[in-house]
């Protein structure tokens, strides 16, 4: 619990040190002007006890009314201050949440792209992902203006209770009790609240999938068709109540918290004034210190309210900060270094490789060995789970290996700078990406450099076997971004993926079920063009579908994570092992009728 307050406090302090860097001179007129603003107050109660103390002796013993000018002239300039401060205060919140779009924006943009991969398949990075929201510089901001307001009250109090101290030391330090008694209360709820968000994650990261089934196109259509909408609706209905049920309960709770810290307040309020009234009657106050010592009971009130009220405010975006932070520290990929290497043939090898993902048990890969030279097709094959898109993704670097290494030309592929692995290496995933921009663009990030290259982009698309109508314009709009853009069938964004691979001119082309849209003569016309568009360059295939890995001139087939057959088609067929049962098998439902290819006897 202690180190939750603290952990609130640090994430005020830590607003602060990033606002002055982000925006230094803004953020720190902002700071001095809520303080002046806040010392103001007391100043104008002192003005205001002087002023009548002072026209007091005026009336009562002839002493000249001007004695109190000074003091008038005071409480008018600081009356004047304090309303110029609003506008000015309005004006340096704009420039610090412009300030902070610009600069924060462009980390957490980099922070994304250098994260290790692993870290978007871990839960709880998705949670971290979730709390610290789209838009976190927002909750930045509101973080440090909510704790430069706490500064501002406790600022206001300070000054207010050493007019106190006039009157009573006994009734200051009941004062400075109170107080602190109600801010660690205060503290107390805004850790209950925030340990509440925290445990609720999981339930909005479901609520919100749920929720995108039922208004995402494709998804609604599948559940209308097969009638489970209500099921999905339910379930969603059933965790917003959990959800609900759990911050009632504890926003219940604190409003009980609040309300006992307003009626310790209160107590306080009231023993002071019948203090204050006793000590006029007893003429132990003069007439201006007794309007000054009301004004500052009343003034400790509506600090208190707003002390709370901060501190309010500061449980959702102090806790969207704390996952900020986690994020910015969370592991990151190596850069890699420029390393001294040729790479015009490369030569990957996979050395003895074993790998884990993390926090599970069992073994994906178990010492998996083979090499790609330059200008050869391999094709990778096995049953789900064998570790085919595990090694795709260790080649990549987006997980290391456990042990063993992979290499290029004999470097580790981990030296590699992001250029040279470039340079090496292009995919085409199954679930590649569908960028509502340009034609020319959605080619082009295949090597941004040919972007106005129109021969390089539409030889690309003619690889990829993207020829029809639709793929004439470069400069057509794909998508419903812009009214102009069409939508592309699942097909047709499949040929511009493997446009975009075919043109960005790398070593070696790895296809990781890249064609599960296309029919399979469709299929084996585009590979048919991939053979002469990769000619000379190397390629890793990874298909359920065994008639297009004869194409190949190595075949690699694994099962539970190791090589158990490697070899030609021809020759894996001769073999007669697990190639080519799987081979037989699907070769079964091309035939026809009389091969026995019928289906239920039909």
């Amino acid at each position: 619990m202690e180190k939750d307050r603290f952990l609130i406090m640090r994430r005020g302090g830590q607003s602060i040190i990033l606002l002055l860097q982000c925006a230094p001179v803004p953020a720190l007129l902002f700071l001095t002007v809520f303080i002046l603003s806040a010392a103001c107050t007391p100043i104008s109660l002192l003005c205001t006890q002087q002023i009548i103390d002072r026209a007091g002796m005026a009336v009562s013993g002839g002493a000249a009314f001007s004695i109190a000018i000074p003091w008038i002239f005071l409480l008018l300039l600081t009356i004047g201050f304090t309303s110029c401060l609003t506008a000015i205060r309005s004006f340096l919140e704009i420039s610090l949440r412009r300030s902070l779009n610009q600069n924060l924006t462009g980390d957490i943009l980099e922070k994304f792209r250098r994260m290790e991969y692993a870290c978007f398949e871990d839960p709880s990075v998705q949670d971290t992902l979730k709390r610290m929201g789209n838009g976190p510089q927002e909750q930045i901001l509101i973080v440090f203006i909510q704790t430069i307001r706490m500064i501002s009250c406790i600022v206001s109090v300070a000054g207010s209770a050493l007019v106190f101290m006039q009157a009573s030391l006994w009734l200051f330090v009941v004062y400075i009790a109170a107080v602190a008694i109600i801010a660690m209360i205060d503290f107390r709820v805004i850790t209950q609240m925030n340990n509440m968000f925290n445990s609720q994650t999981k339930d909005e990261r479901e609520m919100a999938y749920l929720y995108e089934l039922l208004s995402e196109k494709r998804s609604l259509l599948e559940l209308r068709v097969f009638g489970a909408v209500s099921y999905i609706l339910n379930k969603w209905y059933k965790t917003a109540k959990t959800v609900l049920k759990d911050r009632l309960r504890v926003t219940i709770h604190s409003q009980k918290m609040f309300l006992f810290s307003c009626l310790t307040l209160a107590v306080w309020l009231t023993l002071s004034v019948f203090i204050l009234l006793e000590r006029v009657w007893t003429g132990q106050l003069t007439l201006g210190l007794f309007v000054a010592l009301v004004g500052a009971v009343d003034l400790m009130w509506n600090v208190e309210d707003q002390f709370i009220n901060a501190i309010s405010s500061l449980a959702h975006p102090s806790l969207q900060m704390d996952h900020y932070h986690k994020f910015m520290n969370l592991p990151e990929t190596s850069k890699g270094a420029e390393t001294e290497i040729d790479l015009s043939a490369p030569v990957i090898r996979f050395e003895n490789v074993h790998f884990t993902y993390p926090k599970t048990d069992p073994k994906v890969l178990d010492g998996v060995s083979f090499s790609v030279r330059p200008g050869e097709h391999v094709a990778l094959v096995g049953e789900n789970g064998s570790g085919k898109s595990t090694i795709v993704k260790l080649l990549f670097g987006l997980y290391q290996p456990n042990e063993g290494r992979i290499t290029v030309n004999g470097t580790d592929i981990r030296e590699l700078s992001p250029k040279q692995r470039h340079e090496v290496l292009s995919a085409v995933f199954q679930d590649y990406a569908k960028y509502t921009l340009t034609l020319r663009e959605n080619v082009a990030f295949g090597d941004i450099q040919k972007l106005h290259d129109d021969a390089a982009l539409k030889e690309a698309l003619r690889a990829g076997m993207a020829e029809d109508g639709v793929f004439e314009n470069l400069d057509q709009n794909l998508g419903k971004l812009e009214e102009d853009g069409i939508d592309l069938s699942g097909g047709q964004w499949q040929r511009v993926a493997m446009a975009r691979a075919v043109v960005s001119g790398s070593s070696c082309l790895v296809l990781d079920e890249p064609t599960a849209a296309l029919d399979p003569m469709a299929e084996s016309r585009m590979y048919q063009n991939f053979a002469a568009a990769m000619s000379g360059r190397g390629c890793v295939l990874i298909s359920h579908r065994l008639a297009s890995a004869k194409m190949c001139d190595k075949i690699l087939v694994l099962d539970k994570g190791k090589i158990i057959e490697e070899g030609s088609h021809s020759q894996l067929m001769g073999q007669g092992g697990l190639y080519a049962q799987m081979f037989q098998a699907q070769s079964a439902w091309y035939q026809d009728e009389n091969e026995g290819g019928n289906v239920n006897g039909q």
